[in-house]
């Protein structure tokens, strides 16, 4: 943790006054089209309904404060102050705690939490601008397994023409080579972010 808050290259990449804040874009342009939504599970003919952990002072008692909807077979209700957890036609489901939508009324799908399309769109990286015309690009990878994520020159705004381009993990503190093609590519692990900065290429002697 200390080497990581005291790495100078990205404290010179926080630092940099003359330098606007980054902006989200997609690391090689275009948008990608969303995923088909999953198809909705069959419902059940009856529903069923135990309680597995009471979160409330109140009593959960099946039928009076806590059953299944009788409009909806993959819904349940709660009243009367009941706040739990709950096995609902079994999936494990969470009733009766503040939230979006009626609390009193929780579906029964064993639907995972999706990712928040307003905070992260898949392919996309941040980018800041630096005062001397190099890069910062951050490449985050939000999915459950290890992702390949790329950049394209073109698409992250890199303002030096045909000049080529290095790469360099500031994590690491590493140069990773020349951005062939005007692209680079890079394996990051699960809920990972690999800081680049994008810097253009010395020529030799």
């Amino acid at each position: 943790m200390k080497e990581l808050l005291l790495n100078p290259e990205s404290i010179e990449i926080n630092q940099d006054f003359e330098a606007v804040p980054g902006d989200a874009v997609m690391g090689c342009g275009g948008t990608p089209p969303p995923p088909p939504p999953p198809a909705p599970p069959p419902k059940p003919a009856t529903c069923t309904v135990s309680l597995t952990h009471q979160d409330s002072n109140h009593a959960c008692t099946l039928n009076k404060t806590f059953g299944c909807d009788p409009t909806d077979t993959a819904q349940m209700w709660v009243g009367g102050g009941c706040r739990g957890e709950f096995l609902c036609d079994g999936f494990p489901t969470q009733c009766g705690h503040k939230g979006g939508g009626d609390p009193t009324k929780c579906k029964c799908d064993g639907a995972p939490t999706p990712i928040d399309p307003e905070r992260y769109t898949p392919g996309e990286v941040w980018v800041r601008h630096m005062s001397n015309g190099d890069l910062a690009v951050a490449m985050p990878n939000f999915g459950d397994a290890p992702a390949a994520i790329s950049i394209c020159l073109d698409a992250i705004g890199w303002k030096h023409g045909s000049t080529p381009a290095v790469a360099r993990d500031v994590w690491k503190r590493k140069d990773l080579g020349l951005v062939q093609g005007g692209k680079f590519t890079a394996t990051v692990d699960v809920h990972d972010t690999l800081l680049l900065r994008i810097a253009p290429h010395a020529a030799g002697p």
